[in-house]
This record gives structure tokens, sequence and C-alpha cells, in this order.
């Protein structure tokens, strides 16, 4: 399980979109830290940073967020009532995916932060790298399959 680190300024920055009422939710890049000069924790590292973060960067530049990112979603309790709660997302294998794409279904704004999470990935054996990989993989086809039918 991957750990994060904050910036200082993390809490002020992440909450200053909500000055506008439009906003549904903020959430925030983030790049990848090996805990350990370990290659299975390097190669996580650098698909964090190239990857998932272009991947991102690609979608909010050409048609804006319709979804949140796991290491870090800031929301208000109204917009989590909008959406119906967190019960219907809880079970679901991309919830952070899931509650980004809903505030904006229901007409919120979906806020990259300028803040970047430092998220750390531990020291893994060769199954666990695979596995993660196998769950990320899930979680894009969901991801993929959720706006081809949108």
């Amino acid at each position: 399980m991957a750990m994060c680190a904050l910036p200082p300024d993390y809490l002020r920055n992440v909450v200053a979109p909500f000055a506008d009422s439009g906003t549904g939710a903020s959430t925030s890049l983030y790049r990848g830290v090996a805990q350990q000069q370990l290659f299975f924790c390097e190669l996580e590292a650098l698909g964090a940073a190239s990857d998932f973060a272009a991947g991102v960067l690609v979608a909010e530049r050409m048609e804006g967020l319709n979804f949140a990112l796991g290491a870090s979603i800031v929301t208000t309790k109204s917009w989590i009532q909008r959406i119906g709660g967190l019960g219907p997302i809880a079970h679901l294998l991309a919830d952070d995916y899931e509650l980004g794409h809903r505030i904006a279904e229901a007409g919120g704004q979906v806020v990259l932060s300028h803040e970047v999470v430092a998220t750390m990935y531990p020291a893994q054996t060769l199954r666990g790298f695979w596995d993660h990989q196998l769950r990320w993989a899930r979680t894009v086809r969901l991801a993929v399959r959720s706006l081809i039918s949108d």
C-alpha cells in the first residue's frame, strides 16, 4: 500500500477553488516516489510520473476533468448529498474516479489542484507489482468503459 506526503500549504490550496460555488471537487496529481532503490518500486514511480500524470493532463486540457484521483479528493457534504451519498460507490473498484464523475454529472466542476501529492511506493515482490498493475489496468478499463457509455 502506497503512502502519501503533502506539501505545507496543501489544505489551503486544495480548498481555495471552493470560493467558486460551481466547484464540486478538487483533486490532485501525484508523483511517485520509490521508498527504496528497488526495481519494482522505481517502476511504479516511473509509471505514475509518465503514463498516469500525462493521461490526466491531456484529459484536463482536452475536455476538462470529469473524474477525480484517489490520492487527493476534496469535496463538500452538499456535493456528497447531491450524488446520493458515498454508499453507491463504496464497493466500486474505481471509487475515486466515480466520485469525481458523479459530481461532474451532477453539474459540479472538478478542478485539478496545483498541489502535487507525493505517493511513496514501498518495496514489493514481482507478484505484488503484477497484482497492482493488474488492478490499475482493471480500473482504467472501467473508467474508459464509463466514458464510452456516457
